[in-house]
């Protein structure tokens, strides 16, 4: 009774869980689609006001339609959330290292049942089918995996192993095929190879003159030569703080939980950074916090992080 062959088996649920407003432009395929769900119980007609989120239908390999909906103009009306969601890499890391898995689709999102020891996997996907027969929702059969070692979440390989490289992705670069050009036939290679051996001059501006009057100034001066201010609670401070640092190859990084070494940035290099990753060639105009996680996970780090995301996007015209 947890299966829904076609959308006639989902009774449906109650509007006090969950209930989307949908304001569409009507198509053949979307007409199709409406009626389907019309007889099914699923919609009714209502009016609303215009601004509410479009709904767009998009074709799935299978044939069948996949309702999507644009969240662009409803998200501008709503305040934003001072909160994280969970990161995928703590996802990812949660769902690895079981013994038997199984994957979801509840027609609303990929739920993942994951169990350390194989005798109790039965229990935990009974205590979540309760779960769904209790609200009335329905399964998607084509989409449910039961009782695997391994599968692919969110991109990632899981296994009771662990994390694993995707064979898909690896196929790509194992089958790939070096195509070599002879050297006569190739004559920029040839010119950029003699311009890599060709004597150049370059300035060398040392770290101290980059850092001058920037908020490293004394975390580098601590870690390179010992200095302290005079005051003793600010010598304690600056402690404390540059424990968090550390200087490799003349470059300035802080130290992270989570992450690699974060490469420190002055205030002109951070402003760049931000560009780049909000509204540059891989930009997505995303929120405050989803692009300050990017930078740190780009492996970049100053004190007024969060604060200048925040700033910007607020200042950024098509947010």
């Amino acid at each position: 009774d947890l299966f829904a062959w076609s959308s006639t088996d989902m009774s449906g649920i109650d509007p006090n869980l969950i209930c989307h407003r949908l304001a569409i432009t009507k198509k053949p395929s979307q007409s199709l689609r409406e009626k389907e769900m019309m007889n099914a119980g699923f919609i009714h007609e209502v009016r609303y006001t215009t601004w509410l989120a479009n709904m767009v239908l998009v074709k799935k390999n299978s044939g069948k339609w996949h309702m999507c909906v644009d969240y662009t103009d409803l998200n501008k009306a709503c305040p934003k959330d001072s909160y994280l969601l969970p990161s995928i890499d703590r996802l990812v890391d949660g769902a690895s290292g079981h013994a038997l898995l199984s994957f979801l689709d509840v027609y609303v999102d990929d739920m993942v049942v994951k169990t350390t020891s194989a005798k109790f996997h039965v229990a935990d996907l009974a205590e979540v089918f309760n779960q769904i027969r209790k609200h009335n929702m329905r399964l998607n059969p084509e989409k449910c995996v039961f009782g695997v070692q391994g599968g692919n979440f969110l991109g990632f390989m899981i296994t009771n192993r662990g994390i694993e490289a995707n064979p898909e992705k690896c196929r790509a670069i194992i089958q790939m095929q070096i195509h070599h050009v002879p050297r006569e036939q190739n004559a920029r290679a040839d010119l950029l190879s003699k311009l890599h051996k060709a004597p150049w001059e370059a300035s060398v501006i040392s770290v101290n003159d980059v850092v001058d009057k920037e908020w490293m100034t004394n975390i580098w001066n601590y870690l390179q030569e010992g200095t302290l201010p005079e005051d003793k609670d600010e010598a304690q401070i600056l402690r404390v703080r540059s424990s968090k640092f550390i200087i490799v190859a003349g470059e300035l990084f802080k130290r992270s939980i989570s992450a690699p070494l974060l490469k420190c940035l002055t205030k002109a290099q951070a402003t760049y950074v931000i560009e780049e990753i909000h509204r540059g060639i891989c930009g997505m105009h995303s929120g405050a916090h989803s692009m300050a996680t990017r930078v740190i996970r780009a492996g970049y780090y100053w004190p007024t992080l969060k604060l200048d995301c925040k700033d910007y996007v607020q200042r950024c015209k098509e947010c």
